[in-house]
């Protein structure tokens, strides 16, 4: 694959409403620009929502790196593992009609998951379960590059997952898995009795008005969307490494119902506070939801599907071409979303992670 030659400029356009609280936005404006050049990352989409004020969203940078189109406020854009408290949301539902337990074994819908007899649901949400996830497999890593395009059906994801030992026994430490939100979309598809896909849009979505939101279709995100971009190995595209690729025509059907979703900035921005705080939800399945253990990672605890830091309520997350940070902060009514068309920076770290932290350093909440 041909590496593009980037050449980085300084665009930024304000696509939403001035904000009480964002008054000095060309302060916001000019941090979010200097962050992203510091990155060397094509384009970003970030937005914040404070109460019931206008959203600000600001469309930062470029679209493509050869043509430097603008990046435009209603693209989609791959949302990663930001799918997964979504997913869990959906899973919740199904608990509160009564069709499932989170305490029920995995053995009772899927069989021939190793220690599917004593892993629960909720192991699976919160990543307990101690499966292997499926994308550390190195030959299924390798089937990825070799194919990029090629869609996987759930059990040739799980197929990677189950041929490597399990982490840990069931419930005795936390390790994150992608496997188990594969698995639970499984569970979608059985109690429910339609794919998962049509669930979480008939029951989350559309309660939500996220119109523009979905599990991408085929192996490219629906018009409009940005040219994507990764850094990867010098030989290998897949990988967190230091060669820029173009990866826009590549799949992430890899990563099924933990992370093959599609959504907006707006849509994001809607979604954040009630999926955060469980609005489609019973008040114990909101106690599910913020049911919180300790997670490997300093400062994050995890829920089911859902992760808290620093005070803020979420998820991000990556795939090749893109990354993604939905969060929720309660103490200030803050909803905040940041999208970029680069999934991993040369030094490993987050793209949207950097430019969410901009936002958080210029509203000067003190979570960090």
């Amino acid at each position: 694959m041909q590496h593009a030659h980037i050449c980085w400029i300084a665009l930024v356009l304000f696509c939403g409403s001035v904000t009480q609280v964002g008054r000095a936005n060309d302060k916001l404006r000019d941090a979010l620009v200097a962050e992203l050049n510091a990155m060397e990352c094509p384009g970003a989409l970030v937005g914040v929502l404070v109460g019931k004020e206008p959203p600000q969203v600001f469309c930062v940078g470029v679209a493509d790196v050869k043509t430097k189109a603008p990046m435009q406020r209603d693209f989609h854009m791959r949302i990663a593992s930001v799918t997964k408290p979504i997913l869990g949301t959906a899973v919740l539902l199904l608990a509160d009609e009564g069709k499932l337990s989170v305490d029920d074994p995995m053995s009772k819908y899927v069989s021939d998951v190793p220690g599917g007899e004593t892993i629960t649901l909720r192991q699976l949400a919160n990543n307990t379960s101690g499966l292997f996830n499926s994308i550390e497999n190195k030959e299924f890593q390798a089937a990825i590059v070799t194919d990029p395009k090629r869609p996987w059906p759930a059990k040739d994801i799980l197929a990677a997952a189950f041929a490597k030992p399990s982490y840990h026994e069931p419930g005795k430490a936390w390790r994150y898995s992608n496997t188990n939100a594969v698995l639970l979309g499984e569970v979608i598809d059985k109690v429910a009795g339609t794919p998962h896909a049509k669930f979480i849009n008939e029951r989350v979505l559309k309660p939500l008005g996220l119109a523009q939101t979905g599990f991408v279709p085929d192996a490219t995100v629906p018009p409009p969307a940005p040219s994507s971009y990764r850094n990867g190995y010098e030989h290998k595209w897949l990988g967190y490494g230091q060669t820029f690729y173009d990866v826009t025509e590549y799949s992430a059907a890899w990563s099924g119902a933990a992370g093959n979703m599609y959504s907006t900035v707006d849509d994001l921005l809607k979604a954040a506070k009630p999926i955060a705080t469980g609005a489609l939800l019973s008040e114990k399945s909101r106690g599910e939801l913020h049911s919180w253990v300790k997670s490997t990672r300093a400062e994050l605890e995890y829920g089911f599907c859902i992760g808290t830091s620093h005070g803020w309520q979420g998820h991000y997350g990556d795939v090749p071409g893109y990354s993604s940070f939905m969060g929720y902060f309660p103490a200030k009514d803050i909803s905040l979303v940041t999208l970029t068309n680069l999934s991993n920076n040369k030094d490993g770290t987050s793209p949207a992670e950097r430019m969410r932290d901009v936002v958080i350093k210029y509203l000067d909440l003190n979570t960090k």
